[in-house]
């Protein structure tokens, strides 16, 4: 049995939140051929329940960026993952200071719903998720997020890459990642999860479970959050448009589901 992971925003869904057909047919095709498909992506199941749906072939869910794992297309969980109440305090202290705007996901089942912190400056991709969940965004104060319960921290505002190390070197107890906004394909986020998350730590229990090694896996990506699952899989393949492709030499190009890219790779390297 063969194993791939695959991102859904920007990878195998375009700026239209839709699966093309063409990707569909080639999720299809590998699973003809055998091959066990995980989606890999930082959508909560709320959001996973947009984009796909009972009959896209894939056999595992990563959601919210490795924070849980769940069967598809049963949606049982496998496990969900949560902050220690130390590190939700001293992310939240480090981001008010740091002047982001700041959310807390609550933990699953109800990953979709968080409290959040906003500055005067409030960033325009931060009002737009806001208002995206509106019906399961509550404002908080400092205190209230800092004592709340998550399963993860997102955060919008500087994202320079010595915003990101500082964060890294703040929380050594938890894994921070940055990624690219999927509601404007621009701004930056800088996210906060349990120790064990990310996209990565999932992919090594899959595996695990299944006895397959990630050596002899294949993973498909197109942003930050991708890049440590991608190095560690036997083949990988990244959107081109990647701002930082040239630095990962081990990286295959891959076109963007705007030009069914996923669909190419399909049919002309993995079957």
């Amino acid at each position: 049995m063969k194993l791939l992971f695959c991102d859904l925003d920007g990878t195998l869904i375009g700026r239209d939140f839709i699966i093309p057909k063409k990707h569909l047919r080639a999720l299809k095709m590998l699973k003809d051929n055998g091959w066990y498909l995980v989606a890999a992506t930082g959508r909560n199941p709320y959001s996973i329940e947009k984009v796909l749906t009972d009959e896209t072939p894939f056999d595992e869910v990563m959601f919210t960026t490795g924070v849980g794992v769940m069967r598809w297309p049963s949606r049982e969980i496998i496990y969900s993952l949560t902050l220690s109440d130390d590190i939700v305090e001293k992310s939240i202290t480090l981001f008010d200071d740091c002047e982001f705007d700041v959310m807390a996901q609550q933990p699953h089942p109800h990953n979709h719903h968080f409290l959040y912190l906003q500055k005067q400056s409030v960033s325009s991709d931060a009002q737009r998720r806001i208002s995206l969940y509106k019906n399961f965004a509550q404002p908080a104060t400092k205190d209230e997020l800092m004592s709340c319960s998550a399963a993860n921290i997102v955060a919008i505002g500087n994202p320079s890459d010595d915003m990101w190390h500082k964060v890294i070197d703040a929380l050594p107890e938890a894994t921070v990642v940055r990624a690219t906004s999927p509601l404007d394909g621009k701004s930056m986020w800088l996210e906060v999860y349990p120790k064990k998350a990310g996209k990565l730590n999932a992919a090594h229990s899959i595996a695990s479970r299944l006895n397959i090694n990630l050596a002899d896996s294949v993973a498909v990506g197109n942003d930050y959050n991708d890049v440590d699952l991608l190095l560690a899989c036997g083949k990988s393949y990244m959107v081109k448009s990647f701002d930082k492709f040239s630095e990962f030499p081990k990286f295959y190009p891959m076109n963007p589901p705007e030009e069914c890219g996923f669909y190419d790779i399909v049919r002309e390297k993995l079957l």
